[in-house]
């Protein structure tokens, strides 16, 4: 036995239950309205949710620049720059407007989690170069410290960019968008 889905208050079995508009519903429903088809329609300004976008935005990119912060820690950790954490970023993202919105505001949500998701990329693709910098000036035997916006932390920057901007580094962005876009369990 079941309660009436449109009435909410008779109960209803295998034996007494009748169909109505693809409903299994009590006798006394069969000519009542459906309660989701009499809602009235949402507009699309208080669907997308517009006044939530900057919280949203804001939320994820604290969230995607902690993710590229994260990447820094294991490439520095690790001693390579590998691409795939930019993945950091997008999770942060997403993590970050999940924080921001407890709740989900609309349909603008993965897009601003989407947009969130290149500034901690940049982060982390940034300290990744320096932290490269660091190591090749060390290996090279020059004392001298490398500053974090250092012509050489440039140059290196430029190296990653221009060797591995190609697919491979189109590939970690979409990554991290889709990482930032994804939805991991349902809320």
């Amino acid at each position: 036995m079941r309660l009436c889905p449109r009435c909410s208050t008779k109960w209803i079995c295998h034996n007494c239950w009748v169909k109505s508009r693809g409903a299994m519903v009590c006798s006394a429903c069969v000519d009542r309205p459906d309660p989701v088809a009499t809602e009235a329609e949402v507009p699309l300004l208080e669907f997308v949710n517009l006044s939530q976008i900057p919280k949203a935005f804001g939320g994820g990119v604290a969230g995607s620049l902690l993710g590229g912060l994260a990447w820094a820690g294991a490439v520095a950790m690790l001693g390579t720059t590998l691409g795939i954490f930019g993945v950091l970023a997008g999770i942060g993202a997403r993590l970050g407007v999940r924080a921001a919105l407890p709740y989900r505001a609309g349909c603008a949500w993965p897009l601003v989690s989407a947009a969130a998701a290149f500034p901690g990329y940049a982060l982390g693709r940034f300290l990744s170069a320096f932290l490269a910098a660091r190591d090749a000036a060390r290996l090279a035997g020059d004392t001298s410290p490398v500053g974090l916006f250092d012509a050489r932390t440039w140059s290196a920057l430029g190296g990653i960019v221009s060797k591995g901007f190609g697919t491979l580094e189109l590939c970690w962005i979409a990554l991290a968008v889709a990482a930032a876009v994804m939805r991991f369990r349902r809320y």
